[in-house]
């Protein structure tokens, strides 16, 4: 299920091939599984997939506002944000999944690490000041 741009989509056609919309919860599943494995068996080629489907992930799943914030297609800017109950969360799943390859030792330059520092102190500054709560689109304001 993995496409030729290196991202986990949805799913396959009758002879085995990778089909569908790519989400950034496939693609950080995928990247904490091997992360997992690589950790319990210390076999490079995991590291090494989870590395490519993380630099995948991270170029395509950005917000257009704010490059290099983590978003999905439904919700790539504030002003155009209709993700459903389910999407609101997928780029949490994709940073929650970087942040166990960071753990594995995957991060050999430091980016992942830095996004995801970049990520959280943008969601952070941009929360509801009075409940702490962050909205969907990290880089702005809670959306109803």
């Amino acid at each position: 299920m993995i496409n030729s741009d290196n991202l986990v989509v949805d799913g396959l056609t009758e002879d085995c091939n990778p089909t569908g919309d790519p989400f950034s919860y496939n693609s950080g599943i995928l990247i904490q599984s091997l992360s997992s494995l690589y950790e319990i068996t210390n076999d490079n080629v995991y590291l090494a997939n989870a590395t490519l489907i993380a630099n995948a992930a991270l170029e395509r799943f950005q917000s257009s506002d704010a490059p290099g914030i983590l978003a999905d297609d439904c919700c790539k800017s504030v002003e155009d944000c209709d993700c459903d109950h389910d999407g609101i969360s997928f780029h949490g799943i994709l940073a929650r999944s970087l942040a166990a390859f960071v753990k594995a030792g995957g991060d050999v330059d430091g980016n992942v690490a830095s996004v995801l520092k970049i990520n959280a102190d943008t969601a952070w500054d941009n929360r509801d000041a009075d409940t702490n709560q962050i909205g969907i689109a990290w880089e702005g304001a809670i959306l109803e």
